[in-house]
C-alpha cells in the first residue's frame, strides 16, 4: 500500500519530506524491526521516548515515520500526528481494510474471568453453528490455525492482521479479551465491537496504571466508548459497573444474580457437583434500540459443563452478549453443556486417589473467588504450590497473600509451598527481591508460614510428595505456574507409568507454557 492511501482517511498535522508514493508493507514501533517497505511509528513512553530511535530507523531503510513532534534535521519523510498511538490504530485498520467491519465482534474486559467467559462465550457460538475466532490471553484461533498469545490483546498492526486472517478464512464472528493496558493504549481503538461487555472490577494493575481510578477509567472506556450501533452488557451485581448504566451511545443490556432489577438473571442455581445448572430467567422483553434488535421474555434451563459456584455467574454474562449479537436463547444450552473449562482458570488437571487443580491465581479477587469454590469442596487436607507473582511489584504481592490469609483456617491447608520459578519465567515475570521479601513479609503478618523454595520442579516435587489419598493439590499463580501443569503430570505419569497416557491426556494440545511462535506475514518477511 502507498504512504498516501493510508492517510486519505486519517488527517496529518505536518509533514516533512513527505513521499506519498512509498510502498509500505509493515507498520511498527520497534526501531530493530524496521527495513526498506517499513512505516516506523514513534511513541513516547514512561521509560524510552521512540523520537529518539528516529536516526536508526532512517539507516535501517524505514520509508517513513509517525512523529509527534518533528526532526527537521533528519532526511526521513515524517508526519506529525496529535497522538502517535491512536495513529497507529487507525493506520493499522486501513492497511488491512477495516477488517473486523465484516464479522460480529464481541468485547470483554473485566478484572477476573475474561478469559473463561470469553471461552464460553466461544463454545456457545459454535453450538448456535457460527464460526468464531477468538483472541486472548491463553490463545489466538484464526479459523484452522492455533497460536500461543504472547498478550491478552496484542498490538494494533498485529491485531488488525489477525481480523484480516480471520476474515480471509471465512470467520463471521471473534471473541476478543480486551486489557486494561489495551484501553489505555489505543490498540483496539479501531476495532468495530458489535457487544462490549464489563463483568467485574477489582484492584489490580496499580503499578502499571498508577491509581486504582486510572486502571476503572480505561476499563470503563470500553462501554462508555462504545458506539450507538452496539450493545453494552453489564453486571448490575458489581456496584461500580452499575454506575455505567446509560453512560453510552450504545444500547444497554443488564445481567445479575442478585439483582432482581437486571435484564437476564438466573435462578435455581445448582453449584455442589462437578457442573453447574440454573433457570436463565428474562423477565420482560428488552429492546435494543440501535441494533433494532429484541431480547424476548421467558425462562429457559442451562447447564454447564464445569465446576464452581463462579461458573454461573461467568454463563449468565455469556448469555447476556450472545443474545445481544443475535442468537436465540434456545440456541444458548448446547455451547454450555459442551464447555469444559479454561487451561488454568480452576482446572481440574487429575482426578484419582487426591485431586490437582491449576488456577491462575492472579489477584485479590479471583483468589477469594478460587478459594470460596475450594471452601465448598470435598477433602481431607489442601496443599497448596504457589508462584509468587514477578514483576508486578510490592503492593500486588502484599494484597494477594492478605486475600489468601482469610480463608487458610478453614481450608485444612497442609503444606503451603511458595516458588520463585527460578529459571522458568521470561525477564517480565522475573521475582524481584523486594518482590519476594514482600510475600514472605506479609505471610508472616497475616499468621501463614510459607515453605520458600525457588527452583519450580523441587517446588512441584515437593507439593506433590504431600498429598495422600482424600487430599487436593492447587498449582497457583500467574505466568511463573504456566509450566506447573506439564511439570506435576509428568512427574506423577512417572510414578505411575501404567496410567501415563490418562495421567498426560490434559496436556494434549495444551497453550499454557508452551511456545508456539507467530508464522510470519508474508510481507513482513520481504526484504
Amino acid at each position: 500500500m502507498k504512504l498516501g492511501e493510508l492517510f486519505q482517511e486519517i488527517p496529518m498535522e505536518r509533514v516533512h519530506r513527505y513521499a506519498p508514493e512509498r510502498s509500505l508493507d509493515l507498520i511498527t514501533n520497534e526501531s530493530k524491526a524496521c527495513r526498506p517497505g517499513a512505516l516506523y511509528v514513534a511513541i513516547p513512553g514512561q521509560r524510552v521516548d521512540g523520537h529518539w530511535f528516529l536516526k536508526e530507523v532512517l539507516e535501517r531503510g524505514a520509508e517513513a515515520a509517525i512523529v509527534q513532534h518533528i526532526d527537521e534535521s533528519l532526511p526521513l519523510c515524517q508526519i506529525e500526528v496529535p497522538n502517535s498511538r491512536r495513529a497507529w490504530s487507525a493506520l493499522s485498520a486501513v492497511y488491512y481494510g477495516h477488517p473486523s467491519r465484516g464479522m460480529m465482534v464481541y468485547g470483554i474486559t473485566a478484572t477476573n474471568g475474561k478469559t473463561t467467559i470469553s471461552f464460553m462465550l466461544d463454545s456457545i457460538l459454535r453450538g448456535a453453528h457460527h464460526k468464531p475466532g477468538l483472541i486472548g490471553t491463553v490463545k489466538i484461533r484464526l479459523g484452522d490455525e492455533l497460536l500461543a498469545a504472547q498478550m491478552t490483546t496484542p498490538e494494533a498492526f498485529v491485531l488488525q492482521r489477525y481480523f484480516r486472517e480471520m476474515a480471509d478464512h471465512g470467520l463471521d464472528s471473534c471473541v476478543m479479551e480486551v486489557s486494561s493496558s489495551a484501553l489505555e493504549q489505543d490498540r483496539a481503538a479501531d476495532v468495530a465491537f458489535d457487544v462490549v461487555s464489563f463483568n467485574n472490577f477489582s484492584r489490580e494493575h496499580i503499578d502499571q496504571h498508577g491509581s486504582l481510578e486510572a486502571y476503572w477509567q480505561a476499563k470503563a472506556s470500553l462501554i462508555t466508548q462504545a458506539s450507538s450501533k452496539s450493545v453494552a452488557v453489564i453486571n448490575l451485581d458489581d456496584a461500580r459497573i452499575r454506575t455505567l448504566q446509560g453512560q453510552s451511545a450504545a444500547s444497554f443490556l443488564t445481567y445479575g444474580i442478585a439483582s432482581k432489577d437486571a435484564d437476564l438473571l438466573a435462578v435455581d442455581l445448582q453449584v455442589s457437583g462437578p457442573t453447574v445448572s440454573f433457570t436463565l430467567l428474562i423477565p420482560r422483553p428488552v429492546y435494543l434500540a440501535g441494533v433494532d434488535r429484541t431480547v424476548p421474555a421467558g425462562a429457559w434451563p442451562m447447564k454447564v459443563g464445569s465446576p464452581g459456584q463462579h461458573t454461573v455467574a461467568n454463563a449468565l454474562a455469556c448469555c447476556a452478549m450472545a443474545l445481544a449479537g443475535g442468537i436465540k436463547p434456545m440456541d444458548l444450552a448446547p455451547g454450555l453443556l459442551a464447555y469444559g473449562g479454561v487451561e488454568r482458570r480452576f482446572e481440574v488437571l487429575y482426578h484419582g486417589p487426591f485431586t490437582i487443580l491449576d488456577d491462575h491465581f492472579a489477584n485479590q479477587s479471583n483468589i477469594r473467588t478460587t478459594l470460596s469454590s475450594l471452601s465448598q469442596m470435598d477433602y481431607n487436607k489442601l496443599h497448596i504450590c504457589y508462584a509468587i507473582r514477578g514483576n508486578r511489584g510490592v503492593i500486588v504481592n502484599r494484597e494477594n497473600v492478605a486475600a489468601m490469609a482469610p480463608f487458610f483456617k478453614d481450608l485444612r491447608v497442609g503444606r503451603f509451598i511458595a516458588t520463585q520459578t527460578l529459571g522458568e519465567v521470561t525477564e517480565k515475570d522475573v521475582v524481584h527481591d523486594e518482590e519476594r521479601a514482600a510475600f514472605l513479609d506479609e505471610a508472616v503478618r497475616c499468621g501463614l508460614a510459607p515453605e520458600l523454595i525457588p527452583p519450580l520442579d523441587e517446588a512441584i516435587e515437593a507439593v506433590l510428595d504431600a498429598a495422600d489419598s482424600g487430599d487436593l493439590i492447587l498449582l497457583a499463580g500467574c505466568q511463573g505456574m504456566d509450566l506447573g501443569a506439564g511439570k506435576i503430570l509428568t512427574l506423577l505419569a512417572q510414578r505411575h507409568p501404567e496410567q501415563k497416557a490418562k495421567i498426560l491426556w490434559p496436556l494434549n494440545d495444551r497453550v499454557c507454557g508452551q511456545t508456539i511462535p507467530h508464522p510470519p506475514n508474508k510481507k513482513e518477511t520481504q526484504q
